[in-house]
């Protein structure tokens, strides 16, 4: 018996390459010639809902490690379904020339090119004492995985252990 095959999805937003998205490129870690990494991503994350948008409003808000108010059970309470962009949180995935680029939103560079699909006042879950000892990338490997294939995903671990601190 065989394996069905796996499907990814395509959730990349189109960059253009301009001057300033090509000098956040190169701020990015190069896993293979159509992927790269951004360093940020190996930093500590964890959901606070105390500090997380949900609330100030129902549209925009962070499941990411099943702490917030609004997560009942096994579900989201704000979404029939959860998208899977609000699920990646706090990371971002984007194509520029080619090049497919997982992001984070705490990248003030990735900010400044204006392609970012989340506002300011999310970033408010950055705020305050990190709580989490796990990275952006590990906590949101099982989202990753709907996009990537297993061999990508080794790759970009390797890459994120590289700069990871000490701990």
């Amino acid at each position: 018996m065989t394996a069905a095959p796996t499907t990814y999805i395509d959730a990349f937003t189109e960059v253009p390459p301009r001057f300033d998205v090509q000098v956040f490129l190169e701020s990015l870690t190069r896993v293979r010639r159509d992927l790269a990494v951004d360093p940020v991503v190996a930093q500590a994350w964890s959901c606070d809902p105390e500090r997380c948008r949900p609330r100030l409003g129902r549209n925009l808000c962070c499941k990411v490690q099943r702490k917030c108010r609004h997560f009942l059970g096994d579900r989201c309470g704000v979404h029939a379904t959860k998208p899977f962009d609000c699920a990646l949180f706090p990371l971002d995935l984007v194509r520029v020339a080619g090049v497919r680029v997982v992001t984070t939103v705490k990248n003030p560079h990735f900010f400044a090119t204006g392609w970012c699909r989340f506002d300011r006042d999310m970033l408010r879950c950055f705020d305050g004492e990190e709580r989490g000892d796990q990275s952006m990338f590990e906590a949101q490997r099982e989202q990753l995985l709907r996009v990537f294939t297993l061999a990508e995903m080794t790759l970009m671990a390797r890459a994120v252990a590289r700069v990871l601190p000490e701990r």
